[in-house]
């Protein structure tokens, strides 16, 4: 390389026209010494004014150097003094060199990794507004996680939230309170959830006295035409971001879930409205109550202090959810054989027999010898309904998984039918014990013990993957707040310092200007670093002077 430099040196001293001089194809010698990784001889050129030009395609020497991802060339540009220029003529277009270092060479980031980087100026040299957070998406784009869990980073996305940021979650969140308030309001005024299962009218006269008045007050419709209104005014906001957006809004389950909770509410407005006191308008209601609330909590993730845990708890839950085909196939196997051996002869057949038979119904349970008198006279001391449950397969496989999260009710029931000898409740009691043992062993011990570990063993993963999607939400939610304020107002809102105020009040306060300082590796800059400190004696973080 030295070589190189000095042939340079001597044909610049021949015929100083040579350093802008091009080929046929109208590369120059910086076009050539970016291809061919030539660090010193880039140097050399741009310390003697050679001008950055594109060739005929319309690509400038650090594209070259770049894309070919030749570290000791880029290393060198973005080092030079002259690399502020080189931003300005590229930044904002298609040749953005901050672009290309973000899909190409993510590590060289690192030695100027500044506030520049990720808050561009408000307009280019050729007086085009820019696109706010336009690098922290890329980084999003090309999975760049390294550098979006920089420290630096991490700082300007909260001095945005503490900006503006809260402030404007903190009235997205009043605003979805009083809404839920109002639907929960709107829902426990509701009809109760009553069934005329005689086919007469007492259930309808019932209603209208007791409940016409309530559900048709003027402050409850006021409710009503209040939900309907912010409702609709959603759904209109969320049809003009499909018509934006098209294809790339449904690729979002989240967008899914308003859609339906939005509908759900107009629907509901509508009917209660009308005054229809059906059984189904009282059921969507409640369902659009909870889904209400749901949202709230979906709306939170973006939130700074807890949003985190939101994200790991969608995470896990979906970890576990990985289990349901297993737990499915063992709560059928189990509960259709407890359905089997656990359960009561039907107490109208029995009872319509003749003393003859009911004195030889003890014959159909040969498996259980006992005394018919004996029998009947102790099956009041079991609990029928808890074997009555049984005779319906949809109860018995809601009973088995209560049991599988730990209810053991009918445990005393076996054991209470075992020892009194009342062959009607157990007509097998070996088997139901082999059974039941069976499923102590598979259910609570095997398959929650599986579940928790999963759980405990993701959550270190869950962990990692909620941080960065917490990052990934707010960039996209600060971007979508800054692309639709006004020139003026996104201007103040462009992070231009930070102050950084002491503990205690006696100490002096400490402002930087975020444009011209940046946090570095101190294995990179270790010369030039200053650290930090807070009062306790902590680094807080290595600032280069730029």
């Amino acid at each position: 390389m030295q070589e190189n430099v000095e042939a340079c040196r001597i044909l610049l001293e021949i015929n100083p026209t040579l350093l802008n001089q091009t080929n046929y194809d109208g590369i120059t010698a910086l076009h050539i010494a970016a291809i061919r990784n030539n660090s010193r001889t880039i140097e050399y050129l741009l310390s003697n004014g050679a001008e950055i030009k594109p060739d005929h395609n319309g690509l400038y020497f650090s594209n070259y150097a770049i894309t070919r991802q030749n570290e000791a060339a880029v290393k060198e540009i973005v080092l030079h003094e002259r690399w502020p220029e080189i931003v300005e003529l590229l930044s904002n277009t298609i040749y953005c060199p901050f672009k290309e270092l973000i899909e190409y060479l993510p590590e060289i980031c690192l030695t100027l990794f500044d506030f520049s980087i990720l808050q561009p100026p408000l307009k280019n040299r050729n007086r085009q507004p820019t696109e706010p957070l336009q690098h922290l998406k890329i980084m999003i784009l090309h999975k760049r996680d390294k550098l979006l869990a920089h420290p630096l980073c991490e700082m300007f996305l909260k001095v945005k939230w503490m900006m503006y940021g809260r402030w404007i979650h903190l009235i997205i969140t009043v605003y979805y309170i009083i809404l839920n308030s109002a639907v929960t309001f709107s829902c426990l005024r509701q009809v109760p959830l009553i069934m005329d299962y005689n086919n007469n009218n007492q259930v309808d006269h019932c209603v209208q006295n007791l409940y016409s008045q309530t559900n048709e007050s003027s402050f409850n419709r006021r409710i009503l035409i209040f939900i309907l209104f912010v409702s609709l005014s959603n759904m209109f906001t969320q049809c003009l971001q499909i018509i934006s957006q098209r294809v790339k809004y449904f690729k979002h389950w989240n967008n899914h879930f308003v859609l339906i909770f939005q509908s759900l509410l107009i629907i509901n407005s509508v009917i209660s409205l009308i005054g229809n006191n059906q059984l189904y308008s009282a059921v969507l209601a409640i369902i659009v109550m909870f889904i209400a609330w749901m949202n709230l909590l979906l709306q939170m993730i973006r939130s700074q202090d807890f949003g985190i845990f939101i994200i790991m708890f969608i995470h896990v839950t979906a970890t576990v959810a990985k289990l349901l085909p297993l737990s499915l196939y063992l709560l059928i196997g189990f509960a259709t054989v407890f359905r089997q051996l656990i359960q009561l002869p039907d107490e109208e057949v029995f009872t319509s027999l003749s003393d003859n038979n009911k004195i030889q119904f003890r014959n159909c349970f040969i498996e259980y010898p006992s005394s018919l008198n004996h029998s009947m006279n102790n099956i009041t001391k079991i609990n029928r309904r808890q074997f009555n449950m049984l005779s319906d397969i949809g109860l018995t496989f809601f009973d088995t998984l209560m049991m599988m999260m730990g209810e053991y009710k009918r445990t005393k029931i076996i054991i209470q039918s075992y020892l009194e000898d009342q062959v009607s409740a157990i007509p097998y009691p070996k088997l139901t014990f082999i059974f039941y043992i069976a499923f102590i062993i598979l259910i609570p011990i095997t398959l929650i013990s599986l579940t928790i570990g999963l759980a405990v063993g993701d959550i270190d993963k869950a962990r990692r993957s909620a941080a960065q999607e917490l990052i990934y939400r707010q960039v996209y939610w600060l971007d979508s707040l800054e692309a639709n304020l006004p020139r003026w107002l996104y201007a103040k809102v462009c992070v231009q310092k930070w102050l950084l105020k002491p503990a205690r009040p006696n100490l002096p306060r400490t402002e930087y200007n975020l444009q011209k300082i940046g946090m570095v590796q101190l294995s990179i800059a270790s010369n030039h670093a200053k650290a930090i400190n807070t009062n306790n004696g902590n680094t807080i973080g290595y600032w280069k002077l730029r």
